[in-house]
């Protein structure tokens, strides 16, 4: 690499930034002339030796490569690990990038040497015969667990494939979870090609990646299939970071939820019998000593010079180097025997039920379904309650020696806390799935409604991003520590002391309230400035209580089945009724003769609720504690109907026909509710419908 040496020390120093300078960049006796080189990586940007990207802006690399990925290993003191784990990764059967050292000269002087770890890209799709149409997303963030938390514009970043919002991959995530335990199996042969999803669970599993189920890996969706595909990524550390111990059911860490495709896995007897012969299977193959050895002493006689010079690394000395490969040597060797033992011995892997909001000083009932000993030892549990999510050391509330799957206790007061489920045969412990836990312990959440949205306004009508939010409660609703959000976390407005919205009224939150007053004078409860703005091609927005507890959210887009008419042209998007789901695009209009409503009754709602205005219904009590629901609908003449709840997914929980008589139509429901969450009761007949908001708790 050649290149000025003040603007290499500039992206070093600014380590943090993804800054390119212009290089030359020689190989093989080839040079290219027209290079970029930034710092590369996540955490590893902070250590003294930095990782480094290539691109090549005009021909590609020899192998056809537009950018290189040249990674410092600074926290591998063998030099081996990702080396060794991408070559066994393909010699199991996996697809898997490439990796070989190499030695980096900056400006003529030795900087280093270094692993140039392949791309998953286009070319590296190509490259192994599979389809560059597919959608290939990479787990970008802690918390790209695949997990009910997950959201994938935020935790993940798409590298290949038509942009289509991750659709895709929402549905998978939505399958993952929803699906329950005794149809996984099966869900499992629709979405994957079973023998390589058991090959990467248990490779995964051998080389102890600790940090891989909510980081580091890509997910690809072969379209001609319609399977996914797991793909290993950033694989420094393995067997000696983690050890020879690593539980094999351990998906996630204790910041981040846990991962379903692993854990539900190890949950069904098939598949974790199916894992355990293919742990047999590679043992008897690749994962031995006899088999790594011979690798291992060459690729050490091959880098040995190099790291003997390279002085910008994290080995003070050649014996530590070599006692640090030979220590890798004797985790590797004990590996699969305490794979083993684990299946063999350890309880077995349980689900725990969620309840993500609760009254305090209540008492509430949690469950979990049982976990076994194969080797018959009696099982208890152990209940953890906190406000860390640490809960080993924090819990404020342990109950120990559980021998049911239930566990009563009272709340405590108002706030954000966290609960697990550990089971033990007096041995060994197993954490539920999940152990990732949040609850919210609060009195009353009131439902306010996002109403109205203004993301991109006439060149004429510049009053800037603004969003409607609408009170439908009888009260006054403060909105002190309530927080708004768009699609970053790191985008957010906290609402101060004095900001509120009175009973049946709105609120405008505006970018520059300057802007907006300057052309909408009349509009009174007025909010901001705040810090972001809205995305011209979509985005989401999201409003949480106080507690944390997210009220409601929106994702909207400038394409349909969204009104166009929002993106640019002077209308806002406007809720036809604060009643109905505002997560679907036809419940919003964009009217051309019109600038918005801002702080007043949307333009459409008159119309829907002429339209509307002989059918109404309601659920009650709203939230619900359990799920018996008690409906009441009102309607001025006899019809028949139809009844649906739906999760904010639009997801089908229950559907029914009745009856209805003119008056007053008290029915109960019970549509076993999934999850606690927010749902949608919605009536239909032939020339009207109505929908209601409702919020199950699951205080049981």
């Amino acid at each position: 690499i050649t290149c000025d040496p003040a603007n290499f020390q500039a992206i070093y120093d600014n380590y943090e930034q993804d800054i390119y300078i212009p290089a030359t960049f020689s190989y093989n006796g080839n040079t290219w002339s027209n290079v970029s080189i930034r710092i590369r990586g996540d955490g590893s940007r902070v250590f003294p030796k930095k990782s480094l990207k290539v691109r090549f802006n005009e021909d590609s690399y020899v192998d056809g490569r537009a950018s290189l990925n040249l990674n410092a290993e600074w926290e591998d003191q063998t030099y081996i690990q990702q080396y060794l784990a991408s070559r066994l990764m393909y010699e199991s059967g996996q697809t898997c990038f490439e990796a070989e050292h190499v030695r980096i000269l900056l400006n003529g002087g030795f900087l280093g040497l270094y692993l140039l770890v392949e791309a998953v890209d286009d070319h590296f799709l190509e490259a192994r015969g599979m389809d560059t149409l597919g959608n290939t997303y990479k787990a970008s963030l802690d918390g790209s667990s695949l997990s009910i938390f997950d959201d994938p514009e935020y935790h993940w970043e798409q590298k290949t494939g038509e942009d289509i919002n991750m659709a895709d991959l929402q549905l998978l995530i939505d399958g993952l979870n929803q699906t329950s335990q005794a149809d996984y199996s099966s869900f499992v042969n629709s979405v994957f090609n079973r023998a390589e999803m058991v090959n990467i669970l248990t490779m995964n599993t051998l080389l102890a990646l600790g940090s891989t189920y909510y980081h580091n890996y890509f997910m690809h969706h072969n379209p001609s299939t319609n399977k996914w595909s797991m793909l290993p990524w950033d694989m420094d550390k393995t067997l000696s970071y983690y050890g020879a111990t690593f539980p094999y059911h351990r998906s996630s860490t204790i910041w981040v939820p846990d991962n379903p495709m692993l854990e539900r896995a190890i949950i069904s007897d098939d598949l974790l019998i199916e894992i355990r012969q293919r742990v047999v299977t590679l043992e008897s193959s690749i994962f031995n000593l006899n088999h790594v050895t011979p690798l291992i002493d060459s690729l050490q006689n091959a880098i040995a010079v190099s790291v003997a010079e390279d002085e910008t690394d994290n080995i003070t000395n050649t014996g530590l180097w070599l006692t640090k490969i030979n220590d890798y040597k004797n985790i590797f060797g004990q590996r699969v025997d305490n794979t083993l033992q684990q299946i063999d011995t350890y309880p077995r892997s349980f689900t725990v039920d969620r309840i993500s909001s609760a009254p305090p000083n209540t008492e509430v009932t949690l469950s979990w379904t049982a976990s076994v000993s194969p080797i018959e030892r009696p099982i208890t549990y152990k209940f953890f309650f906190g406000p860390e999510r640490d809960l080993q050391g924090t819990a404020i509330i342990i109950i120990e020696n559980i021998t049911d799957t239930v566990v009563q206790f009272t709340t405590p007061t108002d706030g954000s806390y966290f609960y697990k489920i550990q089971a033990n045969d007096g041995f060994d412990n197993v954490d539920g799935f999940d152990t990732y836990n949040p609850i919210v312990i609060i009195d009353n959440v009131p439902e306010l409604v996002i109403n109205e949205i203004n993301y991109n306004s006439a060149i004429d009508f510049g009053t800037g991003d603004w969003v409607e939010i609408y009170n439908p409660q009888p009260y006054n609703v403060s909105l002190e520590n309530w927080e708004l959000k768009d699609n970053q976390n790191d985008n957010f407005y906290v609402f101060g002391p004095e900001e509120e919205i009175t009973a049946n009224d709105y609120a405008v939150v505006c970018r520059v309230k300057t802007d907006f007053e300057s052309l909408q004078p009349t509009v009174n409860n007025l909010i901001g400035d705040i810090p972001f703005g809205f995305g011209n091609s979509g985005d989401r927005i999201r409003l949480y209580h106080s507690s944390g507890l997210l009220v409601d959210q929106v994702t909207y887009s400038d394409i349909s089945p969204w009104p166009i008419e929002a993106d640019g042209s002077g209308p806002t998007l406007e809720l036809n009724s604060p009643e109905l789901d505002n997560s679907l695009a036809e419940n919003w209009s964009a009217w051309t003769e019109r600038m918005g409503t801002p702080g007043a009754v949307n333009y459409n709602e008159l119309s829907v609720n002429n339209l509307m205005q002989d059918i109404s219904v309601s659920v009650f009590p709203n939230p619900i504690a359990d799920d018996m629901l008690q409906v009441k609908i009102l309607t001025s003449n006899s019809r028949s109907a139809h009844l649906k709840i739906s999760d904010v997914l639009g997801k089908s929980v229950l559907e029914q026909d009745v009856s209805l008589t003119s008056g007053i139509n008290a029915l109960k429901l019970k549509p076993s509710l999934p999850a606690p969450g927010v749902y949608f009761l919605t009536v239909q007949s032939a020339h009207s419908e109505v929908s209601t908001k409702f919020i199950y708790q699951n205080t049981k």
